[in-house]
């Protein structure tokens, strides 16, 4: 991550400021409250946002003003991005409005949620940062303010070693610890509840066992009455053998009352249909010497047909004539319209358009004679067209009467045609009708003889009924028996499934605590394996991890300490909790006994210590190649402060912002910015 540009609007002491941030070393110079750590606080507002308790709206937004904005340009690995965040002055307090972020060009509005998490993706920050008040791995890599770094130091042991674990991200160790024993807990709870829950299994199986007696005694039972069942099926099958004998005589009894009704049925509608044709063909006689009293001739239409075929070609021939006439008319009346038009331009034209040179009378009188007489010859050509075409137009009207007058005669030649045709069809209608009539006739004879023989079917079916009786008493004899076998089927049938309900219910029940018993045993399992096994594993991994960590922690906090201090009889280190021990001499003294500027030195050492440790465990962060020390020279000496240009040589990064008053490291810092403040505004030079 490099920083580019920054543009504050209404932020503290700073109105509408541009500040360009280059690569390498840069000194943010001036003095004290000149407005330095605004830039910085403005940095850390607008990547993460405003947090409760640690950096309020009200700390940044210019006092009497009610709307401010910070916008800050940055790369991430050729990725130029740009995000903006705004502050409103509400009623009772200062908040976020919206803002967005560019993303190589690509603008996206969003909420200040969702810009810290864009910001976290980018950056390649732990997720978990979203949720939490403050950006601690930005805090102890990149920038941490001036006096927060003193705080750890000073802090309570246990304080900073919480501190240090959520840096570090293995605080998560703890929690699963602590976690653990929660879960183990309520394991135990859970198993307890378990006991109360399988105590009657016992008592469930002894009662499951009776039941499955009872339903073996039933069975039994049950198997005894299908054998008798099955007896009487049997003669019941004999008599529906000797019912299906009778059914199929009586299907064939009743397919010949059918035949024999079907058959008198088709006589008598034989007998109405005769009487019905000998009508009809009566109808038909009188019609057909009613059309023979007309006088019908049948004429030939084709010689019509001919000539309004001929007439019609001289109707669209005449159609056509007059509509050339009328596109000549059109195309002399636009040629007559064209000649006026030059008349008009030529009397206003006194310059050549073409040559610039100007026009005399001469040429316009010979121009204006010319467009005259194409004028009379115009008009004298359309007086004759005129005339064409009124001459066309009766004659167009006398040829469409004579065509009508064609056509109305050949629809009276077809009129007759169809009278012609129509005694036609009544004749061969009549032949037909007469030809039914004799076959009705010969069909009604034979349906006569059929009737005959049909009944004498029937009477071969006699005594058939009182058979079928006889069959039907036997059969409900043996229906009852059956019914009996029913009811006390029906009844052993209500106590088998009770008895099996009951059964399945048990066996059910077993079932769940059967289960409910092996989750109590693997819950006994699992709290033993947690208490033995895992919770061991997990405090190995955190005492590596630390150890590796405190081993690289002291190994950088001793460098740099020595580095900016150079005293014989004085050395650093850190013990187990990570807290800085002071030795002179050998032995050991407190921090407080350091001079000021051996304070900030063991700060600064270990301020850098922890950025190379954390850029080293998270190697993947994005914001290794920066850093912004705050007033890191805060008591130094004449020495110290030049052994800082060793500092910054050593940490090897593309881009180190530095905070500070001291004039003398602007001798050794590759760009300087100086801040300045007049009446209450901040002033930026280059």
């Amino acid at each position: 991550m490099l920083l580019k540009k920054i543009k504050l609007e209404n932020i503290r002491s700073y109105l509408n400021h541009e500040i360009d941030f280059p690569e390498g070393s840069v000194l943010l110079s001036g003095d004290i409250g000149s407005g330095k750590s605004s830039i910085l606080l403005a940095i850390d507002f607008v990547l993460f946002g405003l947090r409760r308790g640690d950096l309020s709206g009200s700390m940044l937004l210019r006092n009497g003003k009610n709307n401010g904005s910070v916008e800050l340009k940055f790369s991430v690995y050729n990725k130029e991005i740009i995000i903006k965040r705004c502050l409103k002055r509400t009623k009772d307090s200062v908040v976020q409005d919206s803002g967005f972020i560019s993303i190589d060009g690509k603008k996206k509005d969003a909420s200040a949620i969702e810009l810290k998490q864009m910001i976290l993706e980018l950056l390649n920050y732990p997720q978990d940062l979203l949720t939490k008040s403050k950006p601690l791995v930005y805090h102890y890599t990149v920038y941490t303010p001036q006096e927060e770094m003193k705080h750890i130091l000073y802090a309570d042991n246990e304080i900073r070693l919480d501190t240090l674990r959520k840096v570090f991200g293995i605080d998560k160790y703890k929690r699963v610890n602590e976690n653990c024993k929660i879960l183990m807990s309520k394991l135990r709870e859970l198993s307890r509840d378990l006991n109360l829950q399988i105590e009657d299994l016992p008592t469930l199986e002894r009662e499951r066992e009776d039941i499955f007696k009872n339903i073996q005694n039933i069975k039994q039972d049950l198997n005894e009455i299908n054998i008798k069942k099955s007896e009487v099926d049997l003669k019941l099958k004999e008599i529906k053998d000797k019912f299906e004998q009778i059914d199929k005589k009586k299907k064939v009894l009743n397919e010949l009352h059918t035949k024999l009704s079907l058959t008198e049925l088709n006589l008598n509608s034989n007998v109405n249909l005769i009487s019905n044709i000998n009508k009809e063909i009566e109808k038909f006689n009188n019609e057909i010497k009613e059309i023979k009293k007309e006088d019908i001739s049948i004429l030939d239409s084709r010689e019509l047909k001919v000539l309004v075929g001929s007439k019609e070609k001289e109707v669209n021939f005449m159609e056509d004539t007059l509509d050339k006439l009328n596109s000549k008319i059109k195309e002399l009346e636009i040629k007559r319209e064209n000649s006026n038009n030059l008349i008009v331009s030529l009397r206003k034209l006194d310059i050549c358009s073409a040559c610039k040179q100007k026009v005399s009378d001469e040429y316009k009188k010979s121009i204006f004679d010319r467009e005259q007489l194409l004028q009379k010859e115009v008009i004298a050509e359309l007086k004759i067209i005129n005339e064409n075409k009124f001459e066309g137009g009766s004659k167009l009207m006398d040829l469409k009467k004579e065509l009508d007058m064609l056509k109305d005669k050949i629809r009276e030649f077809q009129l007759m045609e169809l009278k012609i045709k129509n005694l036609r069809e009544k004749e061969s209608s009549l032949e037909k009708l007469s030809n039914n009539s004799k076959m009705l006739k010969e069909e009604v004879g034979g349906l006569n003889s059929l009737k005959v023989d049909i009944k004498k079917q029937i009477d071969e079916f006699e005594g058939l009924e009182d058979e079928y009786k006889i069959l039907n008493n036997n059969m409900t004899n043996l229906i009852n028996n059956m019914n009996i076998f029913a009811t006390k089927k029906g009844a052993l049938d209500v106590q088998l499934k009770q008895f099996d309900e009951k059964f399945v219910d048990l066996n059910r029940k077993i079932e769940n605590k059967k289960e409910l018993e092996l989750q109590r045993n693997n819950i006994l399992k699992l709290i033993s394996w947690i208490d033995t096994d895992f919770l061991i594993v997990v405090a190995s991994i955190e005492r590596n991890i630390m150890l590796k960590i405190h081993h690289d922690f002291n190994n950088l906090f001793e460098k740099w300490f020595n580095t900016l201090v150079d005293t014989e009889n004085l050395n650093v280190r850190l013990d187990e909790d990570f807290t800085p021990v002071i030795e002179q001499d050998g032995f050991r003294i407190e921090f407080e006994a350091l001079s000021g500027g051996e304070k900030t030195a063991a700060a600064l050492a270990y301020r850098l210590g922890l950025n190379q440790v954390i850029n080293h465990v998270m190697g993947s962060l994005n914001t290794r190649d920066i850093i912004i020390l705050d007033e890191p020279t805060d008591g130094f000496s004449e020495e110290q402060i030049d052994r800082m240009r060793i500092v910054l040589d050593e940490l090897k990064l593309r881009q180190i912002i530095i905070v500070s008053h001291e004039s003398k490291i602007e001798s050794f810092v590759q760009n300087v910015i100086k801040i300045n403040k007049r009446n209450h505004i901040t002033e930026i030079s280059y």
